[in-house]
């Protein structure tokens, strides 16, 4: 007779969508949907009845994991008064984007207000996927990204920068951020990773789009065998 399997949820949080799967513990992802980020009761409503749902068919879930957006330490969550919010600092306009509000809706023109997908879908009419490679959006877009970078390397100093969510997907910003992420920089900080091995140091995730997901997975798993 063949063991039983164990299901688990995951979900990935982010600021313009959640993520939900359920999976098993072979990391094979049985169900999956996307539910737009809103208020926290209507978009968690949304999450809960997707897990509902999918209980109803593979049974019990074992446990729940959650992978959201900020920077974190593996062995020591980064929070004090309240979770880190990198999302929301003010990056320096560039010169081809003086006229655009932002879209966030808290602080306008903050970096998830002129970087994020709808920023970009507000901005041009498009996603960045359907802009030709000569469109300024792309300059626009890795100006902002490598203000972020140069923020997270003078703040954190991490040993390597991950880029994922839906913008990242293409891949064909990660030299252009690299780029402005020196440029903002301005030789500060005299490192090979950062001055000569700069492909190695600001990276895409090794599971591309799944990345967050199977994370999360992934945390479902290890709470259910600690408990």
């Amino acid at each position: 007779m063949s063991a039983q399997k164990n299901f688990y949820g995951a979900i990935e949080a982010g600021g313009t969508k959640f993520v939900c799967a359920i999976g098993d513990e072979m990391g094979n992802i049985h169900s999956q949907t996307r539910i737009p980020t809103r208020d926290p009761v209507s978009t968690l409503a949304d999450v809960q009845g997707f897990l509902r749902a999918g209980s109803k068919v593979v049974g019990r879930i074992a446990a729940i994991g959650i992978g959201c957006f900020g920077p974190i330490d593996l062995d020591k969550p980064l929070h004090g008064l309240t979770h880190p919010e990198i999302g929301h600092i003010y990056p320096r306009r560039h010169l081809l984007d003086s006229g655009f509000p932002g879209v966030c809706p808290f602080h306008r023109d903050c970096l998830e207000g002129l970087a994020s997908g709808p920023a970009i879908l507000a901005r041009t009419g498009s996603s960045l996927q359907q802009l030709d490679g000569a469109h300024p959006q792309w300059d626009i877009q890795a100006d902002y990204l490598g203000q972020l970078c140069a923020q997270v390397v003078l703040t954190l100093s991490p040993q390597r920068i991950v880029m994922g969510g839906g913008v990242m997907t293409q891949l064909r910003l990660l030299p252009l951020v690299r780029q402005r992420l020196r440029h903002w920089l301005g030789g500060y900080i005299n490192r090979r990773e950062i001055l000569a091995d700069a492909d190695r140091y600001v990276v895409a995730p090794a599971l591309h789009s799944q990345a967050g997901i199977l994370g999360a997975l992934g945390l479902a798993m290890d709470a259910a065998s600690s408990s």
